[in-house]
């Protein structure tokens, strides 16, 4: 009886909670909110898998990358989501802090330069990444 009653849960679950690419991408970002950043790869990896053009999926594995230290990949992602939307002011923003990180200041400050452009929204959030950028040139 208590096999047939987790059996029937989870059946449950599967149809109240359809597995897409945006579902993978939130519980993604959830668990690289808690920092468990390998779980939070893989689902990121399934949600780009179920859409490939989820910009903001390669943006939050580019985040969990810088995490990790691994900025190869993380550029890697960026330059991904910037090849889908040229315009997604995001997407510089994330690419500027990998160059950061990389000592390639001139370059972060290239792409926080675009991000803002895109969006000025984003000069309040990368105000720091920016002076920071300007001490090290």
């Amino acid at each position: 009886m208590g096999g047939l009653i987790v059996l029937l849960v989870v059946y449950k679950v599967l149809i109240v909670a359809p597995k897409t690419s945006v579902h993978y991408y939130k519980y993604g970002w959830s668990l690289s909110e808690k920092k468990e950043y390998q779980q939070a790869i893989r689902s990121l990896d399934i949600s780009i898998h179920y859409n490939p053009r989820n910009i903001t999926a390669y943006i939050e594995r580019a985040y969990v990358y810088r995490q990790l230290g691994n900025y190869s990949l993380a550029l890697a992602d960026c330059n991904k989501a910037i090849d889908i939307a040229s315009n997604y002011a995001r997407a510089y923003a994330s690419r500027g802090q990998t160059y950061y990180h990389l000592g390639e200041y001139a370059r972060a400050l290239g792409d926080f330069e675009k991000a803002i452009s895109l969006d000025h929204r984003e000069s309040e959030t990368l105000r720091k990444w920016i002076e920071g950028a300007k001490k090290n040139l």
